[in-house]
């Protein structure tokens, strides 16, 4: 049953409906009807339903990945309803992701009840990442499953970490938890990304060339000010990595230049057969009461 009041423009109803009908009875939320699924979009689904009102739905999508959780707090690479499509790697970015889709459901309802269900998941979740963590203060991006843990960083993972550990924090706070630890990691986080280019594709060719790369230590609050307005105009001559991916993430990051960015979790899907799951959009209908509750989650 969804929240009557709210209202969602017409297209974006459409999606948030096609995205509940693909909610498997386990409540796993696939790319497509019969694809596989992932923690980060299942994560980014679950945020699609909660802004379209569908909390119980939402709440279910929480379920899987409680259920699904690992011994070690990780979740693998991809799931086909609750099998493992693929156990090659646990994802530190998928992990840690699983924090910000319950503070944003938390942030949307006010169900405290749920952050104290899901917390014994949420702090063996942060446990794994942070045990990812290299001296200097990256955290390493994934954990193979045949040879360890691969010791090289990517930027946007590891942004994407950072809003997920102030997050995950907020919840800690909220039920009255000791999140010292966290917070140190995630300064020490924040230091790597801003001042440790050198500990970032170490290993492989190098990912600067790609959009997220650039405007992700923006969009999730590692840069501000000054130091965010300088990362976006020095890269907005220097488009790479273009297409609908880059201009929807363009309409909800970059419409504020690095001003204190901050995008209203609205629904979009992605291109092609992959349409499900993606919460990115700066023009949702949200009432303004959920919008507050946004922005508090965008500027924390």
């Amino acid at each position: 049953m969804a929240d009557t009041s709210v209202t969602l423009a017409e297209n974006l109803q459409a999606t948030a409906d096609y995205i509940l009908r693909l909610q498997l009875p386990s409540g796993a939320l696939p790319w497509f009807a019969g694809g596989i699924t992932d923690p980060w979009d299942h994560v980014e689904a679950v945020m699609g339903l909660t802004v379209a009102g569908h909390h119980q739905a939402a709440l279910k999508g929480v379920d899987w990945l409680a259920n699904n959780q690992r011994e070690d707090g990780a979740w693998f690479a991809a799931y086909q309803n609750n099998a493992v499509a693929d156990d090659t790697r646990a994802e530190t970015n998928f992990v840690a992701y699983a924090a910000t889709g319950l503070w944003h459901y938390h942030l949307a309802t006010g169900d405290t009840a749920a952050l104290d269900r899901f917390w014994p998941m949420l702090r063996k979740a942060i446990t794994f990442v942070l045990g990812q963590q290299a001296p200097s203060g990256e955290i390493y991006w994934a954990v193979d499953s045949r040879t360890g843990t691969s010791k090289d960083a990517l930027v946007t993972g590891c942004s994407a970490i950072y809003k997920s550990l102030a997050c995950a924090c907020h919840v800690a706070d909220a039920l009255g938890e000791d999140c010292t630890w966290w917070r140190s990691a995630r300064h020490r986080l924040g230091d790597a990304l801003r001042n440790k280019p050198e500990r970032f594709d170490r290993t492989w060719e190098s990912k600067a060339r790609y959009s997220m790369d650039w405007f992700y230590p923006v969009l999730t609050g590692v840069l501000s000010g000054e130091a965010a307005t300088k990362r976006i105009n020095e890269k907005m001559g220097d488009l790479r990595g273009a297409g609908p991916w880059l201009s929807l993430r363009r309409g909800a990051a970059l419409g504020h230049r690095g001003r204190n960015l901050r995008t209203h979790y609205g629904l979009r899907c992605r291109w092609g057969e992959r349409a499900s799951c993606h919460v990115v959009s700066k023009h949702s209908a949200l009432s303004a009461r959920r919008r507050r509750l946004v922005d508090r989650l965008c500027l924390s």
